[in-house]
């Protein structure tokens, strides 16, 4: 009895045993896992991060050229304007030393007018008389002409100031949505055809279509940059280079743009299929937003995102 006893007992320890075992074992495979899938997200963190730090650096650069522009631009005004104020003080000068000359040759007028009704022979002053108003119309026309002078420079330059003011709020207005437009990504989906199967990880000779979802928000609201233009591009990040958005018939397709795809704000969420046909044989993508006015193209906080990386579709 004892020893079937014991034998019982046993038994139980050693599947009580195996059973801890089994559970350490499962559990220590799990957190294996989870330690893998930690890893994999900071990798591609890291990876994230290293895009925006390049993205934020050029940005830096962007919104300190921008301040610069504003402030050349402040200082030109400055200066213009100073010149409008001398030259509208020698513009007072003139137009009184007209003025004064004026006076001058009517009271000429008037003298000469009274000698020659006289009975005597003033001639000789009257001479006299009319030599200082010719002299004095002679001062007229040479201060009219400096006047003429004056009022067309000073026209000029208030002209250069008003087009100083347009471009500084121009500027002004580059770095207010440049430094205030938030970006953000909803989706991305990578396809052969626009109506195909998502692909999770790209094929080179396949992957045609991009589709990108964002959304753009102005701290000021949808407002502020209603109907302004943006861009969107997509870089290979192992190269550098732009994938141009192809126009036309996607089976014969027309001009290379490597500017990017065209869009304009109108307050709704953004959903670009973005078209290239080339083979892509690299295994880093990004995509690149950017403000666009007068065909520049400015970078945008927060405006790259990595879609693929090592050769699969990021999930956002």
């Amino acid at each position: 009895m004892n020893k079937t006893l014991a034998i019982i007992i046993a038994s139980v320890i050693a599947v009580s045993l195996t059973t801890v075992t089994i559970a350490s074992y499962n559990q220590s495979k799990s957190l294996q896992q989870e330690v893998v899938e930690y890893k994999s997200t900071i990798g591609k963190l890291e990876e994230d991060n290293t895009v925006k730090d390049e993205q934020i650096e050029d940005l830096r650069i962007e919104v300190s050229e921008l301040k610069s522009r504003i402030e050349e631009y402040e200082n030109t005004i400055a200066r213009l304007e100073k010149q409008v104020k001398s030259q509208a003080s020698d513009i007072r000068a003139y137009k009184s030393k007209i003025a004064k000359r004026n006076k001058a040759i009517d009271e000429l007028k008037r003298e000469i007018t009274r000698l020659s009704r006289s009975r005597k022979d003033n001639s000789a002053k009257i001479a006299e008389l009319e030599a200082q108003k010719q002299n004095l119309l002679g001062r007229i026309k040479k201060y009219d002409g400096k006047l003429g002078s004056a009022l067309v420079k000073k026209e000029e330059v208030t002209d250069e100031i008003r087009l100083a003011k347009i471009e500084k709020m121009r500027q002004e207005r580059i770095a207010d949505i440049v430094t205030n437009t938030n970006i953000a990504f909803v989706g991305v989906e990578a396809r052969e055809r626009k109506d195909s199967k998502d692909m999770r990880k790209i094929k080179p000779k396949k992957w045609r279509y991009t589709n990108l979802q964002f959304h753009l928000q102005h701290k000021e609201g949808p407002r502020a940059i209603m109907d302004e233009e943006f861009a969107v591009i997509i870089r290979d990040l192992d190269t550098g280079k732009v994938l141009p958005f192809n126009e036309g018939n996607p089976v014969s397709p027309g001009d290379k743009i490597e500017t990017g795809f065209p869009i304009t704000y109108n307050g709704n969420m953004f959903m670009v299929d973005y078209f290239n046909s080339e083979l892509k044989e690299s295994k880093n993508y990004a995509v690149e937003i950017y403000y666009v006015l007068g065909g520049k193209h400015y970078a945008m906080p927060g405006g790259t995102k990595k879609i693929i990386s090592k050769g699969k579709v990021v999930k956002i």
